[in-house]
Formats: C-alpha cells, structure tokens, sequence
C-alpha cells in the first residue's frame, strides 16, 4: 500500500512541477488582457463590448494559427534531442518565417476588412461600431506578433530555458496595464486618448516583449537569409503539417465561439456584455484545464515512449483530480467575490447584474469541460488526431443547434447558452475517457 501511494505521489509531482510555472505565466497574460477590459469599461458599455468582440477575434485567429508551432515543437525538440543544433535552427527559422507570412496575411486583412468583418460578421453598428474600428487598427498587428512570440516561446522551451518566456510575459503585462492607467484611465492629469490606446499599448507591450526575446537570443541568426529556399520549403511542410490541427481549432475554438458570440449579441448587447464579464472571469478559473492539459500531453507521451504503463493510466486521471480540485477552489471563492470583481471589470450596473446572476451557471456548465480537455490532450499524445477532429465536428455542431433552439425557440437566453455548454462538456468528456480507455488497454495488451 506504501509502495502505491508512494507511486502516485511520484506522478502527482511530476504533473505539478510542469504546471506551476506555466500557470504563473499564463496568470500574467491573463491579467494583460482582462485589465484592457477593466479600463475600457469605464468609458462606455458599447466601447467593452467592441473591446471584448475585437479581443475575441484577435485571439481565435491567433490561435488557430499558433498551432503551427506545435509542428515546430515536434521536429525542434527530435533536433534538440540529437545534439543537431543546425538542424534545430533550420525549424526555428522556418517557423518564424511562417509566422511572419501568416500574421502579415491577418493584418491586411483587418487594414482593408475590418468593417466588413465587424459590420456584416457581428452586425455591429453605431457607436459600437466606431469604437471596433478605432481599437481593431492597432489590434491587426496583434496576430503577427503574437505568432512569432508562440515561435520563440516554443524555442525556448525546446532548449529549457523558459524563464525568458516568464520575464518577458512579465514585463509586457505590466508595461501594457501601466499605459492603459496612463493614457486611457488618464491617470496623474495624462490626457485620455480613448479606445484606440487599450490596442496601441497592448501592441507597443508585445513589441518589447518580442525584443527581449531577441535580446535574450542576440547570439542566434534572426535571418540566415542565403537559405531562404530550404526555409520556404520547411515552412510549407511546416503548413501542411499543421493543417489537421487547425482544423480542429477552427471547429472548436473559432467556428463554435464565433457562433457563440453572433448568439449572445443578437440576444441583447447588455447580455452580451455581461458575458464577457462572466468570460473574463472563467478564462482565469480554467487555467488549470488547460495547465494541466499541456502536462497530461507531454507526460503521456514521455510514458508511451518509456512503456510506462503507471502513467498512461495515472497521468490524466490525477490531471483531472488536480485540476477539479484547483477550477472548484479558485471557482467558490470568486462566487462569494463575485461583486467585487464583475465591478473591477466594469462599472456599469446594467451588465454587472446580468454577470453575478449567471456567473454560477457557467461556472457549472465550464467545470464538465475538464474531463474532455484532458483526456483529449491524452488522445493527442497517443496521436489520434483523426478520432479527436471527428468527435470536434460532433459535438460542435450539436453545440451550436441546442445553443440556437434553447436561445431562439425557447427563449431561455442565456440559460440556454450554459445548458448547450454542460451539454457539450459531458458529451465530449465521456467520448474521450472511453477511447482513451480502449487504447490504453489495447498497449497494454501489445507489450
């Protein structure tokens, strides 16, 4: 009985050991961007939700598109592990190169659709409208910069050296937050320059970010610019490669919210608003999901590869005990705070009581997603990746059909929205434990 509990104690530290420090780094670009709607929020209702429908979207591209570096992290990290350190700079500068091409793509496309994008997509009109527009030209470079960041993030993993991507992370999160306090709150007599400065200073933090990065790494080649050829090759693979998981993010993490938010606003823009309250709060509660995800997909891994047939079984298990036991702690605790932090967020009472009445139900309805982001990121590991899309079409569009039923047919609002949530989360969540159960017995029956 020693001999067992030992054993799982074993594999719980190595689960908490990978996810504390990146919580601490996903913690301080989480405060980066809900302090933006903190303080957006005090100028008007219609500028918080031009803000926040202008973040959302910044930020499912670029992460639709970040998956490229999973890519990268894959051949980067076989490089790394044969001592093949031009090998491994050839996949850094393939993936830059990339990023580059693909974030420079998104920024035309916002200088010369954005209105388009904002006006026919989200049927935005108005003062909202005009607020979308003056923050959305500085947030076309968001993408751009933020792709070759996951680029040089994913490098310094790759080589263990990831207190750069902590310090940096760091100082842009403060650095943006002290320019929205200055130029946006304006605060000490600094003269308020509206919505247009949440984006510019956001954009002037990942500048110096991304500069300290290039700092910290002044002694590798940005450009070897005379194999340009075999880079644009590597970054096509690179492409191609990728295009599954994108697939994949686009149906899950862009299709189904952007769905979501086309919903939320034809229900009602102080609904709408109110939501994002409830979504800036969630987004930090599901931290340990998502933590605990990326260690359950490493260390699944790292146990296919050693036959260590403990972990395979093991490692999501206490991801999700672990993760449970963090999302329900930070979760009772931000209930009872409720008040005190939607009025941080915002000072508009109308949005402000649309979140503290909803807030548990989504809270619920987000705390049935763990088991599915975990034992997924398992059947990543396990590379079934084809399984995982199928499963993503599935239930995303049964998402969307109870979302548009409940909301529309029954008018339930956003009670409805909640429900469709729970209802995806359990769905989704049964589906991967028992594949993921099937193919751990199916290795084991193989050794």
């Amino acid at each position: 009985m020693q001999r067992n509990d030992a054993t799982i104690k074993k594999y719980i530290k190595q689960l908490n050991t990978f996810a504390f420090p990146l919580i601490a780094n996903f913690a301080a670009a989480y405060f980066m961007e809900v302090t933006d709607e903190a303080i957006i929020a005090r100028i008007s209702t219609s500028a918080f939700t031009a803000v926040s429908l202008v973040n959302g979207l910044v930020h499912m591209v670029a992460g639709v598109l970040g998956v490229i570096t999973i890519y990268f992290n894959t051949r980067g990290a076989k490089e790394w592990g044969a001592d093949n350190q031009k090998g491994l700079e050839e996949e850094w500068n393939s993936s830059l190169l990339l990023s580059f091409i693909l974030g420079f793509a998104f920024l035309i496309l916002m200088l010369f659709g954005s209105e388009l994008i904002l006006g026919g997509m989200y049927g935005l009109s108005g003062e909202t409208l005009d607020h979308a527009k003056l923050f959305a030209l500085p947030m076309s470079l968001f993408v751009l910069l933020q792709l070759l960041l996951f680029a040089y993030g994913t490098y310094f993993r790759i080589c263990n050296i990831t207190k750069w991507v902590f310090w940096g992370t760091t100082v842009a999160s403060l650095l943006d937050v002290g320019l929205d306090y200055l130029f946006v709150y304006g605060a000490f007599g600094f003269p308020k320059l509206g919505t247009a400065m949440v984006g510019w200073s956001t954009i002037l933090a990942l500048c110096i970010n991304l500069m300290m990065y290039a700092f910290f790494l002044k002694k590798k080649d940005f450009f070897a610019f005379l194999h340009l050829k075999k880079y644009i090759s590597k970054a096509i693979g690179h492409l191609k490669a990728s295009f599954i998981l994108m697939g994949q993010e686009i149906l899950e993490g862009s299709v189904l919210v952007l769905g979501l938010q086309m919903i939320i606003i034809r229900i009602g823009e102080i609904e709408y608003a109110g939501y994002a309250i409830i979504m800036d709060l969630m987004n930090f509660i599901l931290i340990f999901h998502y933590i605990y995800g990326s260690a359950t997909l490493s260390l699944v891994g790292k146990s296919l590869g050693g036959n260590d047939k403990k972990g395979l079984q093991l490692y999501p298990k206490w991801a999700v005990i672990l993760a449970s036991t963090f999302y329900i702690s930070v979760g009772v605790c931000f209930y009872f705070l409720r008040f005190y932090l939607t009025g941080f967020i915002s000072n508009d009472p109308m949005p402000v009581g649309v979140a503290t009445d909803y807030l548990m139900f989504f809270m619920v309805a987000s705390g049935t997603g763990v088991v599915s982001y975990i034992y997924r990121s398992g059947l990543q590991a396990l590379e079934e990746y084809n399984f995982i899309f199928r499963v993503t079409v599935v239930t995303g569009i049964v998402t969307l059909v109870a979302m548009l039923i409940l909301t529309f047919v029954y008018s339930l609002g956003l009670y409805g929205i909640a429900f469709a949530q729970l209802v995806n989360g359990i769905l989704a969540g049964a589906i991967y434990f028992e594949k993921y159960r099937k193919n751990c017995h199916s290795h084991h029956e193989k050794q």
